[in-house]
């Protein structure tokens, strides 16, 4: 029973760290896009805003994968590693929130 619960989590953490790599990319490349449509001219920063917002959404899947990962981590170290881990992207995606809130 034990090992069936370890796959399910390793699964559920692969998948969200799946999808918060899609959202990161998907935004990424519409800016992108948009960027390369204005004639690479970043005048108004709504594309800057549009890629936090989506570096944002894509951060919080990630720490949710972090998260849920910590229900099978077997060592002290591993558990501060991920608690540092876990601490950057916090200050990351409340850096991302506010410069979405400043524009």
């Amino acid at each position: 029973m034990e090992l069936i619960f370890e796959r399910f989590i390793n699964i559920m953490v692969i998948i969200l760290e799946l999808i918060g790599l899609f959202i990161i990319l998907q935004g990424t490349i519409v800016v992108f896009f948009k960027y390369t449509k204005n004639n690479f001219d970043y005048k108004d920063g709504s594309l800057g805003v549009e890629l936090a917002k989506a570096m944002a959404l894509g951060l919080q899947f990630l720490l949710a994968a972090e998260i849920i990962s910590t229900l099978i981590m077997d060592s002290l170290q591993s558990s501060w590693l991920l608690g540092a881990i876990t601490g950057l992207r916090i200050i990351i995606g409340l850096v991302l929130n506010w410069e979405i809130k400043s524009h």
